[in-house]
């Protein structure tokens, strides 16, 4: 069985996000399998009837989304960023990309999304919003490690972490984390790619939409989840309060 995973996790604004794009998740694609990891303080009883599935005994965490795509039910999955909206009936066929890879991303556009400087010879490119996976021992252990080592990074002091030969304006991203996991002789066996054509139509970002002459190689593409972002007022105002100095307090 395969199936699609949101995780809204430290705000209500990404549960109420993920709530929307479930809904419209359905309204192209009626059967779809999916899964809701998130809070039992911001689950709504009305809202149960757009899962087959919730997890509510997850981390307060800013990246719990690695957390729960390690614990999918499905054989093979799609993680979805609780702000996007489906708009489209190709949504049931994103697993057939999947083929004989492990995991997929969709590719970093430069001028629409964060993208910086790795080293002299590599760049940050996986996109962290729309991941597809599967269900294997070693991808989820991949996947796992990923949610551990994120941890660490931005905890580290950088000159004397095992990434001091990368630029240190990696730390803040979990996209780095994955990347330097795949380098890693342990995971070099896990077979990943990024979606085909670098899968921009299954991850519109909204800043594609905007009249800008870098833009007009994507002007005509179908939209088949569209990307876009909650203001930073209301993912804080929706945050919730942890106790001080909790690891999980990022207020």
């Amino acid at each position: 069985m395969n199936g699609y995973v949101y995780i809204a996790s430290l705000s209500k604004a990404y549960y109420k996000a993920a709530v929307n794009s479930a809904i419209s998740l359905r309204d192209h694609y009626p059967e779809a399998n999916i899964t809701l990891f998130t809070h039992e303080v911001f689950m709504q009883d009305s809202d149960r009837k757009f899962f087959d599935n919730i997890i509510t005994n997850i981390p307060v965490h800013k990246r719990a989304k690695m957390w729960g795509m390690a614990r999918t039910p499905y054989e093979k999955s799609l993680y979805l960023d609780a702000d996007t909206e489906i708009r489209s009936e190709r949504i049931k066929d994103v697993f057939d990309i999947l083929g004989k890879n492990d995991i997929m991303f969709t590719k970093i556009i430069p001028h629409v999304s964060n993208t910086k400087r790795i080293d002299d010879d590599n760049n940050l490119e996986y996109h962290g919003g729309i991941i597809l996976y599967n269900n294997k021992k070693q991808t989820i252990k991949l996947i796992d490690k990923w949610y551990d080592l994120y941890a660490e990074q931005t905890l580290c002091d950088w000159k004397t972490s095992p990434f001091a030969q990368y630029d240190f304006r990696m730390k803040p991203w979990d996209q780095f984390t994955i990347w330097y996991l795949l380098q890693q002789k342990e995971y070099k066996k896990i077979k990943h790619d990024f979606f085909p054509k670098g899968g921009h139509e299954w991850n519109f970002i909204y800043l594609l939409e905007e009249n800008w002459e870098m833009n007009a190689p994507y002007k005509d593409l179908e939209q088949i989840i569209y990307h876009y972002t909650i203001p930073g007022e209301r993912v804080n105002d929706g945050n919730i309060q942890t106790p001080p100095g909790s690891i999980t307090n990022f207020n």
